[in-house]
């Protein structure tokens, strides 16, 4: 089949980056995340963005499928004054949380990989808008899934032990 369409996926930045967390103890760290977890905040922000450059009125030679993430990660500059078993509970919380963020684009990843065994699968190209519409409800889907398992990634260790556990 000379005419055949091409599907790409032109992967754009995969990066890790960091926000400020405010505070100059533990406990107003603490009360920090406390009020993220109450307002349904992540404590680690991923970002994904995905298009697809298609018109399913003209055989194109290429349709093309962009993507990109984005992990944000919790950056604390006073944590290197605080207890020992403050700073342990810190590290062991962005630790948690870098391996939660990894997880949600691990899945990013694989929801990609099905979406070109897909299209590999459908010869018609004007049928793949619906294998892409599909693709983003599976992706979101799949992170609700995730998040809801594992507590928004409390039950893997993304939380902060109140501040009478980590004195002294």
């Amino acid at each position: 089949m000379g005419d055949a369409t091409e599907f790409t996926v032109k992967w754009g930045s995969r990066s890790i980056s960091t926000y400020s967390v405010p505070g100059n103890t533990y406990e107003e760290v603490f009360k920090f995340f406390q009020n993220k977890k109450h307002k349904r905040e992540d404590w680690v922000k991923v970002t994904f963005s995905h298009s697809i450059n298609m018109d399913v009125n003209k055989p194109p030679k290429e349709i093309w499928l962009k993507m990109a993430y984005t992990i944000e990660m919790p950056e604390w500059s006073k944590v290197s004054s605080q207890t020992a078993k403050a700073k342990t509970a810190w590290r062991t919380m962005v630790t948690a949380a870098k391996k939660h963020a990894q997880k949600h684009a691990a899945l990013f990843e694989d929801e990609v990989d099905k979406l070109c065994k897909a299209t590999d699968k459908e010869a018609d190209f004007r049928k793949w808008s619906g294998l892409y519409r599909q693709f983003a409800e599976t992706l979101k889907k799949a992170h609700e899934s995730y998040d809801s398992r594992s507590a928004n990634g409390e039950k893997e260790g993304v939380m902060l032990p109140p501040p009478d556990k980590v004195k002294g």
